[in-house]
């Protein structure tokens, strides 16, 4: 990301908007693949195994924290002059990135000094699944996009339902192509295929591919019979895309003033605020039992490529003045958040399990 931000607009300038759109179909299948691989980490079969009371802890500091964003973004711009739906836009994405959390981070860690015990087994499983409030937000807010395309159906609803049944068609679509019959090389063409055809769709319709791949992701592994293989399938390309998808983001990096820092420090602010309200109020809900600390959410304040996907959909789909700080925002927070990750998640780990 930092390598395409020195190319783009405030580097060497050798990638500019223009040559981004030219890239459309590149970005766009981009963000089909992101979102299908995290559809495939969400088997059933596995999600069963773990307390539905954790499933509530996750998704209730999520959504906290989406609200915190979504409060804090509203007083902040609500005297800005600018048109009702840019503004509620632009609010919505900042919301939508800031609620999931990165947990490679944790991963990492986990990795390097062999942690283990309830905190941190805890830790991983919240950060593994409060990605999914913040992919429904995004994938309601698309609900709106055709409208802004002059599109003859005018009910969100329906684009909605939309997206929801193209992500079951595709997953079927999938079965039936039998990729457990096929090689690897003409298996991997099946599914690429199908994400591209896809993602194509979505573009056509002004869909979010990410929303609707990661429900093609997540019904393909549920529905099939050799769902690891799927995954695996997915994952051996999980590298190149990311690096393709991140360099490509990074040339969106325009940082064009002074003002971006007072936004900046509000995102990041709000963020942590809310993953440490969400997580106090779901350690106060829960049963003493699960033992959550009120102060869990000083371990869930990493941010990865799922949040650059969103806004870099939103940057895609809708085209307002609010596009590019917006982008840039949220580029610079997942740097900010990422760096400053390892170090919370031990303080806390730390004060929890006495390492």
């Amino acid at each position: 990301m930092l390598l395409g931000a020195l190319v783009g607009h405030n580097g060497l300038d050798l990638f500019d908007v223009d040559s981004f759109h030219k890239l459309g179909p590149v970005i766009v299948v981009g963000l089909g693949w992101l979102g299908f691989f995290f559809g495939t980490n969400l088997e059933l079969r596995t999600m069963r195994k773990f307390p539905k009371n954790l499933y509530f802890a996750s998704f209730l500091q999520a959504i906290l924290t989406f609200l915190v964003v979504l409060t804090s973004f509203y007083f902040y711009l609500r005297n800005w002059d600018m048109a009702g739906t840019d503004r509620w836009l632009v609010i919505a994405i900042m919301a939508a990135t800031a609620a999931g959390t990165a947990p490679a981070s944790l991963f990492m860690l986990g990795s390097e000094r062999r942690l283990q015990g309830h905190n941190y087994e805890t830790l991983r499983f919240l950060a593994t699944v409060d990605d999914i409030p913040g992919l429904v937000a995004l994938g309601v807010m698309f609900s709106f996009a055709p409208n802004l395309h002059h599109a003859k159906i005018t009910n969100p609803l329906f684009w909605f339902a939309l997206q929801t049944l193209l992500g079951f068609a595709f997953a079927y679509l999938l079965r039936t192509l039998k990729l457990q019959e096929l090689d690897e090389a003409a298996g991997d063409l099946v599914v690429f295929g199908v994400i591209g055809l896809s993602s194509g769709l979505c573009l056509y319709l002004h869909l979010s591919p990410l929303f609707v791949s990661a429900i093609t992701g997540m019904v393909a592994v549920n529905i099939s019979d050799h769902s690891e293989g799927i995954y695996e399938r997915v994952s051996r390309r999980e590298h190149a895309f990311y690096v393709l998808f991140l360099l490509l983001s990074g040339c969106l990096w325009n940082w064009s003033g002074s003002a971006l820092v007072g936004i900046l420090l509000l995102y990041i602010g709000s963020r942590v605020a809310g993953k440490l309200v969400g997580t106090y109020s779901a350690s106060r809900l829960l049963p003493r039992e699960y033992g959550l600390p009120a102060y869990s959410g000083l371990g869930l304040i990493s941010q990865g490529g799922l949040a650059v996907a969103m806004v870099v959909s939103y940057r895609w789909a809708f085209e307002t003045y609010l596009v590019e700080w917006a982008v840039s925002v949220v580029l610079v927070a997942v740097v900010i958040n990422e760096l400053l990750a390892p170090w919370a998640e031990l303080s806390f780990l730390d004060k929890g399990e006495g390492l």
